[in-house]
């Protein structure tokens, strides 16, 4: 009663600790969606912004070569009154244009719409900021912008933009040039500038100087804003961010007339700003708008907060739920506490009848059949409908094998849904069987409710399979323990084979101690590789080849030696032998990696563990931060405070923990959070059908997913055997691998040939 209350509060946590986690991830799916749609419409401005400045400069550039051609031609520009008229005329027409110049190739003003004669206007080349771009443009027949200025006459700041034209021999005549108002100009539509969020930018990337900076907001210096150029550092920095989140370098990306966007402090009022930019080719220029990062958060804070008030409201109504169903299953316990104890449920005899009447059963019959049955999953009936639910059931399932012992045999209740059956099954057994099962096995209806289900049957015949009764149950109870473990619903008949795998398994628990005596145990190391060719690690795997009983696999004597007590005995010599051989390689090869030890739950809670651990690496002069300690996910089944303390404790002096086939054992989501781990394994059964199964695909993406979000160092797949399934595993974000598909596991003589072959890392690159 204790065990099912502690059951459903753990059901009652490990739900609400679900629905938190479906809350959280359905809260950081939103917040990517929030982000990217900010930054998507950001993008959006950007090619607005480069797009609007291209074909702006692209209009100037057909009046600079309407006026420069019609000026320079049989030097119309002499004829000064006519050449003002001209200049006069194309001001009132384009209002973003403030100032028209003719210059000569030597800097000097030849013509300007001012009413200041040229000749006392200073040469271009005396000015710093305008000598560079001037000279540019006495080298190309393209238009060129200059860095922006401020104009006096006009009291504001301006674009000089220049084109110089050329005669017959290709020697410079003029060069036209124009200055374009920064504030009135009709390069965009200044409605895309959001109210406190929004700045239009446009970057120099010759000389980091900004070329046009408008900002919805009242900005105190403009002139010191276009004369201070962006930070070596900050261009660096913006350039690194362009070319991390486009995932081009920065020469691609500038041919890519593509956009990407990337998180920002501004330096002019240092505001962070989600910044979305695009290079201009065709005019060297940095298109960029921003968003403030605030506003985003902002966006982001009102729908999670509406996500943690649903949240709040669910979990709410759960515990509400459990609390009522736990009421609800504490008075049916009661209830059914005294029935459930006693064997008059059935109405069947029971054992003690059974070990009274043995002789007269075996008089009566001469020659038969034990058919040891047991329900498959009564205990999810009764889980799923109660205890009374399956009471009724078991009354009924009784009956009718009462009903079937009354035309050839005898019934008896061993246990709780484990029943006998002794009968004859005359000349064929395998039939007379299959055709009762088939009766014994049809649907039982409780409260109008159908269930389905299905037996296992061990069977053994007497006197063949043994001639006390002892003997009999015994040969019938092997036989059901080898029919259930492979599947429901099987009939096993015993025989020596049985017997034999039993007796097996006894001389393997026998003779584990005197292996480990006579060092009858090797190991073989298989490596664990950072994709795509470097060596990161290694496990060390344990291999038993018995003189008594040859080759004995792991799968057979990891269990036997668990089940026995014997696994920290084990375990200590595995470790013991896997330091020395491992520093050794070490020693040798000069190649650093880690060092996996698989870790039996026995093994890891037994109380001189980490003493023993420690001893052991500093006798082989290794450190902890080498050693890998892998778990499997049965351990965590165990008392969880002790078990992470003691992890908290081996992590703290370097040990690097894992988690052993993650997904097929007994961790949730919520237990992840708790435990200290540095390394998840995802189970080579994932990795199997990750190329043919939609689902195995999704769960390893989803464990690759996890172990990111939980920021461990390393996600490692197993059993990687195909280039497909290490291709796919690598586009999904897991770098690192054990399997056949890189190299089998390897004796210790053989792993340092191999590590010959493959590259290392160096120690820093471990983490």
């Amino acid at each position: 009663m204790i065990q099912q209350k502690s059951n459903l509060k753990k059901l009652s946590y490990i739900t609400l600790s679900l629905i938190t986690v479906i809350f959280i991830v359905a809260g950081y799916d939103r917040s990517e969606n929030i982000y990217q749609q900010y930054a998507r419409e950001n993008e959006n401005y950007s090619n607005l912004i480069a797009n609007s400045a291209e074909n702006y400069f692209r209009k100037v550039d057909m009046i600079l070569d309407l006026i420069g051609n019609h000026l320079v031609t049989g030097d119309n520009y002499k004829n000064t009154e006519a050449a003002k008229d001209v200049f006069s005329r194309m001001l009132s027409l384009n209002s973003s244009i403030i100032a028209y110049a003719l210059i000569s190739p030597e800097g000097k003003y030849l013509l300007t719409h001012l009413d200041i004669p040229p000749e006392k206007i200073p040469s271009v080349l005396t000015r710093e900021a305008a000598r560079d771009s001037f000279l540019q443009t006495l080298q190309t027949e393209s238009l060129v912008i200059g860095r922006t200025y401020f104009l006096n006459k006009t009291k504001k700041m301006a674009i000089p933009v220049r084109k110089a034209f050329y005669d017959e021999n290709g020697e410079p005549i003029a060069v036209m040039a124009v200055a374009i108002d920064v504030e009135n100009s009709e390069m965009f539509d200044t409605s895309l500038l959001q109210s406190g969020s929004k700045i239009i930018h446009l970057l120099r990337d010759i000389d980091q100087h900004r070329q046009l900076y408008l900002h919805d907001a009242m900005l105190d210096d403009n002139e010191t804003i276009y004369q201070t150029p962006i930070s070596p550092s900050a261009y660096r920095k913006a350039l690194s961010l362009i070319s991390e989140n486009s995932g081009m370098d920065i020469e691609r990306f500038k041919q890519s007339n593509q956009s990407t966007s990337f998180r920002f402090t501004n330096q002019v009022d240092q505001v962070e700003y989600l910044v979305s930019v695009r290079y201009i080719e065709t005019l060297g220029l940095w298109a960029n708008s921003y968003v403030k990062a605030s506003e985003i958060r902002n966006a982001i804070f009102i729908d999670v907060a509406k996500l943690i008030a649903l949240y709040l409201v669910m979990a709410a109504v759960l515990l509400t739920l459990f609390r009522k169903i736990e009421e609800t299953e504490n008075q049916k316990r009661k209830e059914l506490e005294f029935t459930a104890h006693h064997d008059s449920l059935t109405g069947l005899n029971n054992r003690n009848f059974l070990i009274q009447n043995a002789q007269r059963i075996i008089d009566h019959y001469k020659s038969f059949y034990f058919l040891l049955i047991d329900i498959d999953g009564l205990k999810l009936v009764n889980d799923i409908h109660g205890h009374a639910f399956g009471d009724d059931f078991l009354r009924i399932f009784a009956e009718r094998l009462a009903t079937l012992a009354s035309k050839r045999g005898e019934a008896i209740r061993l246990s709780g849904d484990e029943f006998l059956f002794i009968t004859d099954l005359g000349f064929n057994p395998v039939q007379t069987v299959e055709a009762f099962k088939q009766e014994l096995e049809a649907p039982i209806s409780v409260n109008d409710i159908q269930i389905n289900f299905t037996t296992s049957l061990g069977i053994a015949r007497y006197p063949m399979d043994g001639k006390r009764l002892s003997k009999l149950i015994s040969s019938a109870d092997m036989a059901l323990h080898d029919a259930k473990q492979s599947e429901k619903g099987l009939v096993v008949f015993f025989d020596k084979a049985i017997e034999e795998g039993f007796i097996r398994r006894a001389l393997i628990e026998k003779s584990i101690p005197q292996a480990i005596r006579q060092n009858q145990f090797s190991l073989v190391y298989q490596p664990q590789i950072r994709y795509p060719d470097t060596l990161y690690g290694v496990e060390a795997l344990i291999r038993w080849h018995s003189p008594e009983l040859g080759f004995v696999s792991p799968v057979e004597f990891i269990p036997v030696a668990e089940s026995s007590g014997l696994m920290p005995q084990l375990g200590e010599t595995i470790i013991e032998k896997a330091c020395e051989e491992i520093s050794r390689v070490k020693e040798k090869t000069r190649c650093q990696f880690q060092l996996s030890l698989n870790i039996s739950a026995k093994q890891f809670l037994h109380p001189d563990f980490s003493q023993h651990l420690m001893a052991t690496i500093e006798r082989h002069k290794l450190t902890p931060k080498e050693i890998t300690l892998e778990l499997t996910e049965s351990i965590f089944v165990h008392d969880m405070a002790t078990l992470i303390s003691t992890l908290d404790q081996l992590k703290a002096v370097g040990f690097k923990i894992s988690m052993d086939d993650f997904g097929t054992g007994f961790s949730s989501l919520s237990m992840l959070r708790k435990i200290p781990l540095n390394e998840i394994k995802i189970d080579k059964s994932f990795v199997d059908d990750i190329t043919t199964e939609r689902s195995a695909e999704y769960v390893a993406k989803t464990i690759i997913l996890i172990g990111k979000q939980l920021e461990y160092e390393v996600v490692l797949a197993e059993g990687a055997e195909a280039a497909e399934q290490v291709a796919l595993l690598v586009e999904q974000g897991c770098n690192t691998f054990q399997g056949y598909y890189f190299s089998k596991p390897l004796p210790v003589e053989q792993l340092e040939s191999y590590i010959e072959t493959i590259r290392c890392h160096a120690e820093q690159d471990l983490t």
